[in-house]
């Protein structure tokens, strides 16, 4: 039997617990061993942060989302916070985007149900297309094909 799962490394900094880096995966991965690489991953990998460096390891707190039992929601209500995660994903200028906030995203947040999904999908809108525009302008003042 394959103790295989999707999961996710997420590494959170100081007292208030800021994000330092979180990176995952949905495909099934031995557990001990997906651990270890994300964990790596996670921790130097993440674009929307520089890499970890070791003065800052003691102030660190690392958690592991496994990820079980994935359902289609029946409608944009479908969901409870803190239990359900949600996983958008969309096409935009034939990019395939998505975006993954695990079910402590909400309830970490002390967001109201429908204050967390709209917060969450304006967010990933706004960046997509902040991105977007970014690589228009790239690409027209460099002359580059993104």
């Amino acid at each position: 039997m394959c103790d295989c799962s999707p999961l996710f490394v997420t590494w959170k900094k100081g007292y208030e617990r800021r994000l330092r880096g979180c990176i995952g995966t949905f495909s099934n991965l031995v557990l001990h061993k997906g651990l270890h690489e994300y964990a790596i991953i996670s921790a130097f990998k993440d674009s929307r942060f520089d890499p970890i460096t070791l003065h800052e390891v003691e102030h660190l707190h690392c958690a592991v989302s496994i990820l079980i039992n994935f359902e289609k929601a029946r409608d944009y209500r479908d969901w409870v916070v803190g239990i359900h995660g949600i996983r958008i994903e969309f096409q935009d200028n034939h990019h395939y985007r998505d975006a993954v906030y695990l079910p402590e995203v909400a309830s970490e947040q002390g967001s109201l149900f429908f204050f967390s999904l709209s917060y969450m999908c304006l967010f990933t809108l706004y960046t997509v297309l902040v991105g977007s525009i970014f690589q228009t302008f790239l690409a027209e003042d460099l002359k580059l094909d993104f």
